[in-house]
C-alpha cells in the first residue's frame, strides 16, 4: 500500500484559544508534517451524480494509524482540503487512512 503513497501531508487542526475576549479565538495547529499520502478525484458515481468536483470530490489516503479527524485541515503539494468523513481503517485490513475531502477555494 505504501508505494502507492507518492505525496506528502501536512495535517492541521483547529485548537481553541483562550484569549483575554469574550469569545474564544480558533487558531490552526500542525498535528503532523510530511505524511505519506495521496490524494484521488472521486469518480462520478462516488460523488452521486454532483458536478462540481470541489464538493467532496477528493478521496485522500494515509498511512494505517495516521490521526485524523473531520474537520482537519489537509495541505498536499501547495492545495488545502478539508476533512470531511474519516475511515480510519477500511475493510479491516489495518493497512491505511481513507477520508473523503474537499478543496478549500
Amino acid at each position: 500500500m505504501e508505494h502507492l503513497l507518492t505525496s506528502r501531508a501536512t495535517i492541521r487542526r483547529y485548537a481553541a484559544d483562550l484569549n483575554d475576549g469574550p469569545e474564544p479565538t480558533a487558531t490552526l495547529s500542525i498535528v503532523a508534517a510530511d505524511v505519506p499520502c495521496r490524494v484521488m478525484q472521486r469518480s462520478e458515481r462516488e460523488l452521486g451524480g454532483l458536478a462540481d468536483p470541489g464538493i467532496a470530490g477528493h478521496s485522500l489516503m494515509l498511512p494505517y494509524g495516521t490521526d485524523l479527524n473531520r474537520s482537519d485541515m489537509v495541505v498536499v503539494d501547495g492545495v488545502t482540503y478539508e476533512v470531511e468523513l474519516v475511515n480510519v481503517d477500511p475493510g479491516a485490513r489495518r493497512s491505511h487512512v481513507s477520508a473523503r475531502v474537499k478543496e478549500v477555494r
